[in-house]
């Protein structure tokens, strides 16, 4: 048993299930931030192509 955050315990049951809604919620907070940041270089790279002085 664990105690949550008011201190009352929780059976291991209950903490696996909060412990991988906490983990998914992040692990899609990643995924996002990471495509987020995929996006922005692609755009980032499109402006250097279309940028005259940029082309070789």
């Amino acid at each position: 048993m664990t105690r949550s955050q008011s201190g009352e315990l929780l059976p291991l049951d209950q903490e696996l299930e909060r412990t991988c809604r906490n983990f998914k919620r992040a692990l899609k907070a990643r995924l996002a931030a990471e495509e987020a940041l995929t996006q922005l270089q692609l755009e980032e790279e499109e402006e250097e192509m279309g940028d005259p002085e940029n082309r070789a």
